[in-house]
């Protein structure tokens, strides 16, 4: 399997492992009351919002972005 093709398929499973694991990621503490938090997959950032039993998908970026 290509590098690029393995990147992609952790991507693509990131959110059914929140499903299972939704607090795995760190608590980002600058959004104050919002539960905010980010994992990391290979290169790209995840940054996601738990509210309730529902989970919300923010961002996706490669870390290598200027950002």
């Amino acid at each position: 399997m290509g590098e690029k093709s393995h990147h992609s398929g952790a991507l693509a499973s990131a959110p059914d492992n929140l499903l299972a694991t939704p607090r795995i990621g760190e608590r980002l503490h600058e959004f104050g009351q919002r539960e905010v938090r980010r994992i990391l997959v290979k290169h790209y950032e995840i940054r996601y919002a738990i509210s309730d039993s529902s989970i919300y998908i923010l961002r996706i970026w490669h870390t290598k972005e200027y950002r």
